[in-house]
């Protein structure tokens, strides 16, 4: 079971300073409201399955990696 200080959020926004990206232009790259992305990044809100499969496709990455299961 997570804990409530999963790694989601900081994983997240890591993905999107990697890219470069305003959370604007990450949410449109993802698909998504500017507001989920900053709720995300700021822990008030989290993706549901549908969304975080999305994230790890466009992304490249594993579900395991954005929730800190694994480096």
């Amino acid at each position: 079971m997570l804990s409530q200080n999963y790694d989601f959020h900081l994983n997240f926004q890591g993905l999107r300073e990697e890219k470069g990206m305003t959370q604007k232009e990450f949410a449109d790259f993802l698909g998504i409201a500017t507001g989920a992305v900053g709720g995300y990044e700021n822990r008030t809100r989290t993706p549901n399955t549908k969304q975080l499969l999305n994230i790890c496709k466009r992304c490249n990455v594993s579900a395991d990696y954005l929730l800190g299961l694994e480096e």
